[in-house]
């Protein structure tokens, strides 16, 4: 299955990954991570490569979306 990660924040070249199963925060080289990595994308470890998660992305942010509508309801 791989690792699940969530990017923090990005300081310099290096991006403070909160992993999703533990909440352990790791330090990834930017190099490593693909270009288009951004604060809050969630990226798979899996098979030695960091790929970007679109699909677990899009579940957090609806998660957030719900949440936020209920306090106004």
């Amino acid at each position: 299955m791989g690792e699940t990660l969530v990017v923090d924040r990005i300081e310099g070249d290096i991006a403070v990954c909160e992993n999703r199963s533990n909440g352990v925060m790791i330090n990834i080289q930017l190099s490593k991570l693909p270009g288009n990595v951004r604060e809050g994308s969630v990226i798979k470890y899996y098979d030695g490569k960091y790929s970007l998660d679109s699909d677990e992305q899009k579940n957090i942010e609806d998660r957030i979306k719900d949440k936020m509508d209920s306090l106004w309801e």
